[in-house]
């Protein structure tokens, strides 16, 4: 069982070819165009907390990493070295994240924070597109694993202290990281840090953490829910955070459907923004999903992982929502979200506009505000 869960795993962290969601777009970044890569190069590196690691991408100056190489990583990495041997050489490879491994921070800083928070089976490289995305923005983005909900975690059925609070733990942790990592003169982040200016943003699980930690976190100032609702599972909704908020869903997510993000949104205070793209499901907001639909899908691994694969390949399937550009959506949307809400650059009329040319025939199901 172990090897099935292992394989099912290796499968959504299988990365794109390299290049295909970290290159800087080329051209004039016109305004209000927040689907292109942003003003700044990108360095990525990886703090420890002791038990954990944590993958943060912030700006750089291009000059001073002018010709050196973005870094990789391979999806085996996602897991501990013992259990390296059990991915399937078809499931590995190796994803270019179009950041530059310990590049120095750049100049201009310092610069707003935005915690990442994965989802079930996820890892802290489970949405470098996002990450850096937003950190050639202006932000400084960072990516703990949640190792109670990780994929280690879910292989072994060891979930157990998965909502007791220890994903808050993590923020609040992260948070206390970053501040002294950017008062450092031996980090790549001195001076890049501003953790007074603090946003977070999760994926599935991790957008009930993201909700949670806006309702009890004060370093927080706003909050984006991806594929969220108001409970995880079933148990009373947290107290709502009077906050700003952002929440993103696919019309056509069968993890956690549409109407439950529609639920949250509608419970929140002002000011509030909700996103639903039509025909996107649940994955297409991570890495993994362009692959697995360039690859047709999962159906091969039916007779041995049965009806898991439906779960991993939600959103990535032929006749749904391009990938790629539900992650430009969401990192359109996002981007002018934080900008607004952390720096008092107003970027309003682009949350309530619809999504931007380069996403070809993608449209929204909702776009709503109040």
């Amino acid at each position: 069982m172990l090897r099935r869960i292992l394989i099912l795993f290796a499968a959504l962290a299988a990365p794109l070819a390299a290049g295909a969601c970290g290159d800087d777009r080329k051209g004039t970044i016109e305004p209000d165009r927040f689907d292109l890569r942003g003003p700044h190069a990108v360095g990525v590196t990886t703090l420890n907390l002791g038990d954990r690691q944590v993958e943060v991408y912030y700006p750089v100056d291009a000059m001073s990493v002018s010709g050196r190489p973005t870094d990789s990583y391979e999806a085996a990495d996602a897991f501990p070295e013992a259990f390296r041997a059990m991915v399937p050489p078809a499931m590995n490879g190796s994803f270019d994240v179009g950041a530059v491994r310990d590049a120095s921070g750049s100049g201009k800083g310092p610069f707003p924070v935005v915690i990442y928070s994965h989802g079930f089976g996820g890892y802290r490289q489970v949405a470098t597109f996002y990450l850096a995305h937003l950190a050639s923005w202006g932000f400084v983005v960072a990516s703990t694993d949640h190792l109670e909900r990780g994929i280690v975690a879910l292989a072994s059925g060891k979930l157990d202290n998965a909502n007791k609070g220890i994903d808050l733990d993590d923020v609040s942790r992260t948070i206390a990281l970053l501040r002294a990592e950017g008062a450092s003169s031996t980090s790549p982040l001195e001076g890049t840090v501003n953790a007074d200016l603090v946003g977070i943003a999760g994926h599935s699980a991790g957008a009930q953490t993201a909700l949670r930690a806006a309702g009890s976190n004060g370093d927080i100032d706003a909050f984006v829910s991806i594929s969220g609702g108001l409970s995880l599972m079933g148990e009373p909704s947290p107290p709502m955070p009077t906050k700003p908020a952002l929440v993103v869903a696919g019309a056509d997510d069968q993890v956690v459907i549409a109407s439950k993000s529609a639920a949250l949104f509608a419970a929140l205070g002002s000011p509030k923004y909700h996103v639903e793209i039509e025909n996107a499901g649940h994955n297409s907001f991570t890495d993994s999903c362009p692959v697995i639909l360039e690859r047709g899908g999962l159906e091969s691994l039916r007779p041995m992982l049965g009806t898991l694969i439906d779960l991993a390949q939600d959103g990535c399937n032929a006749g749904q929502a391009d990938p790629y550009a539900v992650q430009l959506v969401l990192g359109h949307y996002s981007t002018a979200f934080f900008l607004t809400y952390l720096t008092g650059e107003d970027h309003r009329a682009t949350l309530l506009a619809g999504p931007p040319a380069s996403v070809g025939s993608l449209s929204l199901s909702v776009l709503a505000h109040a």
